[in-house]
């Protein structure tokens, strides 16, 4: 019988810490000659049987292991091996998904994972689409995890992205951070703005400090736009725009970078080894009279997909078609033309480090308040990089959650090897999570009356307590248990309950009243005792002073070699024994991703850029690496990490540079790693989607609002030619309401496809994606109670079946009845207009007349918002009876 490649890795585990069963060794000293060490060192792999006698692959990462560490095998998930299951139901593994993870989702269950709700703090793995509270991370189990740390809105806000690399420039010089263009936060930096506005008129472009895919970005040319652009109450940021970006074949794109840190302290970061390279759609041109179109400017999947010149890549074996590249496709191309793609990823990585390290303080000082187990968190950022004319890499923006969303096979083909390897990384142990929070409750009530009974014993709180403990738990046991645990409190205090006679109370009195008396006399005799030491002490002070002088000196000159070797004492403590094997075992487990800080070529280089006070960075760097930490410690000797190649490194460098090593040169080790590292950024994944594997849209569970591609194909109403596709929204608007006003009005099917997108408006904010509770404000109580009136009205003229009911989920609650009737509704309601399309393109009747400019209503209704849509349609109700229409039979 054929088994899946799934294998389970042992861990220690030791309530999070995952050091108790390892301790140093007594020659345990920091000799950074030596390649290994017992203390962290992994054990050999083991065979194992789970409950059916099925053979396991067990691999003990540490001394004592107890734990075992669930794999993620990419290969079986795509062929759906039903195996997989296996070790993931035996264990009770459970997960909790919030936002567009779909993917995520399809790999926990292939694995075995049950999904459970979003109001539940029982889950092995928490992945949330917005940040969490960072009190809800200090909650957390030693064996949960989340996908997020505490405070990384320092990297992920575009505010305060640039205010911390302009922070940054100040402190180490703008050369050494000269990778995000001039950039200014409106409306604080206004004045700031327009001053550098009169000097470098050229385009800016503005964006929103907390939306992405492209939302509410557009270019300006005056520096009063920004002032006009801006909300009151919201922020914005000004950027120069780079007018000299780097083409392909006329069109404009951009890189994006998955990067993922599991570690502030010590600083540890990864990069996968694919991306995706995003074309825009409209071949690029510098006149100004293009700047409105974003599907030129920008290269965003959300805004071009709307285009129809986008064109999809079919086959995932083929990574150079169409809009959407891999990241090693665009490599190899550019190699292909002679370029220096080596220099080009070590800019990239150059970038990555810097914009991690220059929050490295602030969110280190978070996750020191709030992590109580270091692998409680993990990081996915999604970098988005720019390359100008000359191959100079700029940072665009972070992201917090990267789009996951798979509409082609390659990108089923990326992020699903990414986000198995991702989970290898991170390590999801497994641990019975509803187990062990079944046991949490009961001990933790016993702990309490416990707790109690050690500050006090009466009959009174006897009573009151036995009553409390039994109506908690309603068992017969409770009261053995309870009288079992007094009669232990009252032998270790030899008390009894039972009142003191008044004689025995008179005796402790007079016992009493003696001691204070005895207690009293002795401390007269220790003053009297402590004046003489202290004029004995004087005399003393005075006769040593020229030799204490001295003796400071020799301290001070000590304490001088003591702090330079600081990271060379003969001990390592007990969490630094732990952070390193944790790492260790974490590039066992990596996969596809590439870990460049720590590393031989970028710890030298990065080192002063660490802002937070810890010596963990450089502990762990003399541990990995103690070669090259020997070598850097050799100082000025010229021949200190020098080798000569061997015949596969001389191929190696052939390869990447174009040139072979002549005789007797050398090269140095870090050189080498570097080169072993770029050359996995350009050979391909080898774990492919069979033909025909896909992952299902979140809309066909009536799990998220109506995608964007509903849009697209609701307003083909009738043939139409080339039109600019983005026009600026505040111009269509003035445009379309002038009409309306004069007379024309909305077609039936521009009406229904204008409701249809204002409902999904609204059930975007009845829901909160990504949250860690559900808590229901006011404003969503009102608007729920709008809503469930709306359909219990509609619903009389549109039939609609019950949103199908995932059993792996909890009951849900009133919210989210309401949240999947609507879209339950807008599903049947879309495409009841998609057959009134069908049946009056065709006659070429009065669609083809009658409402708004089919081209313009289209680009209007894409770039709209809940208001404008709004104002629509209370303009069309005021001029049509919109009910006839809009619930009329088609």
């Amino acid at each position: 019988m054929h088994f899946s490649k799934m294998e389970l890795r042992k861990e220690n585990d030791d309530n999070g810490g995952c050091i108790s069963s390892m301790s140093p060794s007594e020659n345990s000293e920091r000799n950074f000659s030596s390649d290994q060490d017992s203390d962290y060192e992994s054990d050999c792999a083991r065979e194992c049987y789970d409950i059916d006698g099925k053979p396991l692959q067990l691999r003990l990462l540490g001394r004592g292991s107890g734990v075992s560490v669930l794999e993620f095998d990419t290969d079986s998930f795509f062929h759906q091996d039903p195996d997989l299951k296996r070790a993931g139901e035996q264990h009770g593994l459970v997960c909790r998904i919030s936002g567009n993870a779909q993917i995520v989702r399809e790999i926990l269950k292939s694995h075995g994972f049950l999904e459970t709700h979003r109001n539940t703090r029982c889950f092995n793995l928490n992945w949330a689409a917005n940040h969490p509270s960072p009190y809800y991370i200090r909650k957390m189990a030693h064996f949960q995890v989340i996908n997020h740390f505490p405070q990384t809105k320092e990297l992920t806000r575009k505010d305060k992205l640039f205010h911390n690399i302009i922070r940054m420039q100040k402190t180490y010089g703008k050369e050494q951070f000269d990778f995000v263009p001039k950039s200014f936060v409106i409306p604080n930096e206004y004045r700031a703005f327009r001053s550098s506005f009169k000097h470098d008129k050229g385009p800016y472009i503005i964006k929103p400090v907390g939306l992405s895919r492209g939302r509410g970005v557009s270019l300006i040319t005056s520096s009063r736009e920004a002032l006009l652009k801006t909300e009151s109450g919201k922020r914005n940021v000004v950027c120069k725009y780079i007018t000299n970006p780097l083409i392909l074949n006329g069109y404009k794109f951009d890189l994006r970078i998955y990067v993922a840190v599991t570690s502030f302290d010590p600083v540890v970061i990864y990069i996968y080894k694919e991306g995706l390279t995003r074309f825009a759609t409209v071949k690029y041109n510098m006149h100004s009279g293009t700047f409105q179109n974003l599907c030129m400017h920008l290269t965003n999947y959300s805004i071009n997909m709307m285009n129809d010149d986008y064109v999809k890549n079919i086959d995932p074996e083929v990574e150079d078609f169409g809009n959407k590249w891999s990241l090693g496709a665009l490599l190899r191309y550019l190699r292909s033309l002679g370029k220096d793609t080596t220099e080009i990823m070590t800019q990239i990585e150059d970038v990555v480090i810097k914009t991690v390290l220059a929050a490295e303080w602030r969110i280190g000082i978070a996750c020191k308040r709030y992590i109580q187990n270091r692998n409680n968190c993990f990081e996915l950022f999604g970098f988005d990089i720019l390359l100008d004319e000359n191959y100079k890499a700029w940072l665009i923006e972070v992201n917090l959650s990267p789009s996951l969303g798979c509409d082609a096979p390659i990108d089923v083909k990326i992020k699903g090897n990414m986000l198995c390897d991702l989970l290898n990384l991170v390590g999801i142990r497994c641990f019975s999570a509803t187990n062990y929070f079944r046991g949490f409750k009961e001990g933790k009530i016993r702990r309490k009356i416990k707790e109690r009974l050690q500050i006090t014993v009466g009959y009174y709180y006897y009573t009151k307590c036995r009553d409390a403990y039994e109506v908690i738990w309603g068992l017969r046991k409770a009261r053995k248990d309870f009288k079992s645990l007094m009669q232990e409190e009252m032998n270790k205090r030899n008390l009894q309950p039972e009142k003191k006679n008044k004689t025995e109370k008179k005796k402790e009195e007079k016992k009493t009243k003696e001691k204070e008396s005895e207690s009293a006399k002795e401390k007269v005799s220790a003053r009297e005792n402590e004046k003489k030491r202290q004029k004995e002490k004087v005399i003393e002070k005075d006769k040593m002073k020229k030799g204490e002088k001295e003796k400071e000196k020799e301290g001070k000159e000590r304490g001088k070699h003591k702090s330079k070797d600081l990271h060379t004492s003969n001990v390592l403590t007990l969490q630094e024994i732990d952070m390193i094997r944790r790492v260790r075992e974490e590039e066992l487990r990596s996969g596809g991703w590439l870990r460049i800080f720590p590393a031989p070529d970028t710890w030298d280089k990065y080192w002063q850029f660490l802002t937070f006070p810890t010596t963990s960075n450089k502990v762990l760097h003399q541990r990995l690496y103690p070669e090259m930490h020997s070598c850097m410690s050799a100082g000025k000797n010229a021949g200190a990490g020098m080798v000569t190649l061997s015949d596969k490194e001389n191929e190696l460098l052939y390869k990447m540079t174009g040139r072979k090593a002549e005789k007797d040169e050398k090269f140095s080790k870090a050189y080498i790693y570097t080169l072993q590292r770029m050359e996995k950024y350009e050979t391909p994944l080898d774990k492919i989607p069979p033909q025909g594997f896909g992952i299902k849209s979140e809309t066909d569970e009536n799990e998220e609002m109506i995608s964007e591609d509903f849009i697209k194909n609701l307003t083909h109403e009738v043939p139409h030619g080339d039109y600019e596709m983005a026009i600026h929204r505040d111009e269509l608007r003035k445009h379309i309401f002038q009409q309306m006003e004069n007379g024309v009005t909305l077609s039936e099917t521009q009406a229904r496809i204008s409701l249809a997108l204002y409902l999904a408006f609204a059930r975007q904010r009845l829901i909160k994606p990504g949250g860690d509770t559900m808590d229901v404000t006011p404003e969503q109580l009102d608007l729920q109670d709008l809503l469930n009136r709306f359909l219990q009205q509609a619903l009389l003229n549109i039939p609609c079946s019950p949103a199908p009911k995932k059993p792996s989920q909890s009951p849900p609650t009133n919210t989210e009845l309401v949240a999947q009737r609507l879209a339950n509704f807008i599903n049947i309601y879309v495409k009841q207009t998609q057959r009134m399309i069908a049946e009056n393109c065709p006659k070429m009747d009065t669609d083809q007349f009658e409402g708004i400019d089919p081209g313009k209503f289209r680009q209007f209704i894409c770039s709209a918002n809940e208001q404008d849509m709004e104002d629509l349609l209370t303009l069309y109700a005021q001029q049509n009876d919109a009910v006839e229409i809009f619930f009329g039979a088609p």
